[in-house]
């Protein structure tokens, strides 16, 4: 689950490095450098240098998660996708607005989280 999440900022487009991306999924730095090192050895992530501090390292989407991604390759992607095919009209937008609500509930304890840890 932790790397579906990975992938999923990554694939937001923002510069992240493994101490953003382990601040966003609440992790320690150890525990994402071992999912790191699984992302990249599996073809989902690249790291590379920061564009603009030679010291830091950023993290990319590799060719591997592009393809799964936009040719539905994914496991997990498949079986949401029949989940969600399997429901009629009424139980699509009931849980539409439930995720929709989850969601803004999580990006808004996340960011307490992180003014929390700044302050």
């Amino acid at each position: 689950m932790q790397e579906l999440l990975a992938l999923a900022h990554l694939g937001r487009g923002e510069v992240l490095g493994p101490s953003e991306l382990a601040q966003l999924l609440q992790m320690t730095t150890g525990a994402m450098t071992g999912l790191v090192d699984r992302l990249e050895a599996s073809g989902h992530v690249k790291r590379g240098p920061h564009p603009s501090d030679r010291r830091r390292v950023v993290l990319t989407l590799a060719g591997k998660a592009d393809d799964d991604i936009t040719q539905g390759s994914s496991p997990v992607k498949t079986e949401i996708f029949d989940l969600a095919e399997s429901l009629n009209d009424d139980e699509r937008v009931v849980v539409g607005r439930f995720l929709d609500r989850f969601v803004a509930i999580i990006e808004r304890l996340a960011d307490e989280a992180c003014r929390s840890d700044v302050g």
